[in-house]
């Protein structure tokens, strides 16, 4: 009967330990659970505030929304014009002084503004390609010397996107073709001698060099194209090239050279007291030209006429 007594009290003491070692661990587990929960929850919240306070990177926009009313009021230079593109982007075209104009370029969704660089040349907005590419025509002209090149375009390109900037476009010169019958002015000083002629296969090149007395002139500062302004004849086919307070060299002899190519029959000269022609008799070839000028380096530099004619442009 003890014997029984015994083996029941063990029983029981073994089914009481059991059970609590049960809940201590269930309670272990629940505390395990907790702290791994505690832990995650940390994380999220470190890595939420180590997002929030990293920089915009550039294909990240702020939320900073603007108004055209905004845009105007912010303008001390007088607003020339406003062109709205998308109906989400400002091109705004302003003057100051004697500067050439300024373009800027707002998105009225983030607030991000950018300046078009056309600085510092005289232009006028020819295409939108879209928000990213524009087109500008340039005259030749600038605010910083009166030299007046021949007429070319400014395409500004989109090469990045940071709010925290206005430079995020570059500026690229393009040629500018003009057709036959479209007149341009370029060039600056006088006082200069046409000095040589050269046929090319697109076209002509026309050296000039100083007048005799003028050299301190010539090379003032840089030498230069001398005022030209083309036209066209259209009844005789004629490119006129009208050189202002311009002479025929003495050592030029224009009989001794045969002027001609694809695009041009003859080459004409005529010397007048203020001015002088260079008039190409064309062939029904040329339909298009544009011009460059260059220069051939000796004696301390002429500047040439780079002038090219073609059937059809691309």
């Amino acid at each position: 009967m003890k014997r029984l007594i015994i083996i029941i009290s063990i029983i029981c003491i073994s089914l009481f330990i059991g059970c609590i070692s049960k809940d201590v661990i269930a309670e272990k587990d629940n505390q395990t659970k907790n702290d791994a929960k505690l832990q995650k929850d940390e994380v999220d919240n470190i890595s939420e505030d180590r997002e929030n306070d990293l920089p915009l990177t550039n294909n990240e926009e702020k939320n900073d929304k603007l108004t055209l009313e905004e845009i105007k009021a912010n303008y001390n230079d007088n607003i020339v014009n406003i062109t709205t593109y998308k109906t989400r982007y400002i091109l705004v075209e302003s003057s100051k002084d004697t500067f050439a104009n300024k373009f800027e370029l707002y998105d009225l969704e983030t607030g991000d503004k950018d300046i078009l660089p056309t600085y510092p040349y005289y232009v006028s907005l020819e295409k939108i390609k879209n928000e990213n590419d524009f087109i500008f025509s340039a005259n030749g002209t600038n605010h910083i010397s009166s030299h007046r090149e021949f007429p070319f375009k400014i395409e500004c390109i989109r090469y990045g996107k940071n709010i925290d900037r206005d430079d995020d476009f570059t500026m690229n010169r393009k040629k500018a073709y003009f057709n036959l019958n479209e007149s341009v002015e370029f060039g600056a000083k006088g006082k200069e001698n046409i000095t040589d002629i050269r046929m090319t296969l697109e076209g002509i090149q026309v050296l000039f060099g100083p007048m005799e007395g003028y050299e301190l002139n010539f090379y003032a500062g840089d030498t230069m194209l001398p005022h030209i302004e083309i036209s066209y004849n259209e009844e005789n086919n004629q490119f006129i090239l009208k050189l202002m307070d311009v002479k025929v060299g003495e050592a030029f002899d224009i009989d001794s050279y045969n002027l001609s190519n694809y695009f041009i029959e003859s080459v004409e000269i005529q010397e007048k007291s203020e001015y002088s022609l260079i008039i190409l008799n064309m062939k029904d070839s040329g339909k298009f030209y544009y011009g460059q000028r260059n220069d051939v380096i000796f004696d301390g530099g002429y500047p040439y006429l780079d002038l090219k004619f073609f059937s059809e442009i691309n």
